[in-house]
């Protein structure tokens, strides 16, 4: 609506001249514009919400996921993998599994994925990595996860590291929601992506690590890269790097959890850091303290721990205090 009221005030204010034929089909042609303007709006919102509030079917996502103006194609797909998060976030099972793909509808969204990154896509378009990284999600709610873990696996290590950040970062998720070990190919690809410049694809790489790195081999593998970006510059990638030693028992997670605990004894009642100008608590902070909370709540009794029991006990802050609570009734 704002956007619709801004064009109507930079319409020109009508004068009637002395010669008034031009003008009046000037301001004619002005005003079919704007109507034409208003008539496109409306159609792009009311298109958008018909899609994210009518119950469509799984076939009937499907098919608009793969027919239509490139725009549509993509708002399907993410329209499709929100529904199936949402789903899962409320533990909507039945639901969850009415919308998850089935076999040939994983197999035809790997095809596209795959054809896209090796440029043998049949759209005469350049590819739209955010409608290819919907289509990774919804792979990764497959009916089959078997099927689905080898088809992401294919598509993660056929995409270039430096390239294609929007799919790669939809497909490690993915993979690492399947929560199954990955090939050796897969783990060289997943290392490389763990020294990548873009600071998100490292955070979800470290998180993935920590998540799929299930066997001795496999975290000893990966140990030495965790122990450098345990220092990474980003805080989100170092505290994910301690978040996986730490899921692994491993003592060289200490010095992140102490980090973080000492960040959650610095704030105060009303959410704002002590020490760090403006920042406050918000919820993004609050997840990661959580995690680290868990975390020493389940290592063996220490100075950690110990300050961990006078946060459940003292700390000025409610949610905090809960969520040590919470960490050392869990361990």
């Amino acid at each position: 609506m704002d956007d619709l009221e801004t064009s109507s005030k930079k319409l020109p204010a009508f004068r009637k001249p002395e010669t008034s034929g031009s003008s009046q089909k000037t301001f004619k042609s002005l005003a079919i514009l704007f109507v034409l303007v208003c008539c496109v709006f409306v159609v792009i919102f009311w298109s958008i919400g018909w899609i994210a509030h009518e119950d469509l079917s799984p076939g009937d996502l499907y098919a608009r996921t793969l027919d239509g103006r490139a725009d549509s194609k993509r708002m399907a797909s993410l329209e499709w993998a929100r529904r199936l998060h949402l789903f899962e976030s409320r533990e909507q099972n039945q639901d969850k599994l009415r919308l998850a793909p089935d076999a040939a509808q994983t197999k035809r969204f790997s095809e596209i994925i795959k054809q896209a990154i090796a440029g043998k896509g049949t759209s005469q378009e350049a590819p739209d990595a955010t409608y290819l990284g919907g289509l990774a999600t919804v792979i990764g709610f497959s009916r089959f996860p078997t099927s689905a873990h080898q088809e992401l696996s294919e598509i993660f290590v056929a995409t270039p590291v430096r390239e294609w950040v929007e799919v790669q970062i939809p497909v490690i998720l993915a993979l690492t929601r399947l929560q199954m070990p990955l090939a050796p190919n897969a783990e060289a690809h997943l290392l490389e992506a763990l020294g990548e410049e873009d600071p998100a694809l490292r955070k979800v790489a470290v998180f993935a690590v920590g998540v799929l790195a299930q066997s001795s081999e496999s975290r000893a593998f990966f140990r030495p890269k965790l122990l450098e970006i345990r220092s990474d510059s980003v805080s989100d990638v170092r505290w994910n790097a301690g978040f996986a030693l730490g899921r692994w028992q491993d003592p060289e997670a200490e010095p992140v959890l102490k980090e973080l605990l000492d960040l959650a004894s610095r704030v105060r009642r009303d959410a704002t850091i002590e020490g760090e100008g403006d920042e406050v608590l918000t919820e993004s902070l609050l997840l990661s303290i959580e995690q680290a909370f868990r975390l020493i709540a389940q290592r063996p009794a220490g100075p950690l721990k110990e300050k961990l029991a006078v946060i459940a006990h003292e700390h000025p802050h409610l949610k905090l205090r809960q969520a040590a609570i919470s960490a050392l009734q869990l361990r």
